[in-house]
């Protein structure tokens, strides 16, 4: 399988799970903040699940600039096994 842009697999699944919806995947904290870097996901508000002794529990949220989503959207349609 082919990733974006040179991405490693890790990176390249986590940006797909983004891209497609989760806007928390599954992965290495590192993962998230390395593809925030390179401008390809921008931190969006926090979603609060709720609140302890120590104050608000919230979850980082993360979502694709529409620029970078429609040059995904494009590269995964011409992958192998992607049918339209």
């Amino acid at each position: 399988m082919m990733t974006f842009d040179g991405l490693s697999r890790q990176k390249d699944k986590a940006l797909a799970k983004i891209a497609t919806g989760t806007p928390l995947p599954r992965c290495h904290p590192a993962t998230l903040q390395s593809l925030e870097r390179k401008g390809l996901i921008v931190r969006v508000q926090d979603k609060v699940v709720g609140h302890d002794a120590f104050g608000v529990v919230a979850l980082p949220q993360y979502e694709m600039p529409i620029h970078h989503h429609i040059r995904w959207c494009a590269w995964a349609a011409e992958q192998e096994g992607i049918t339209s």
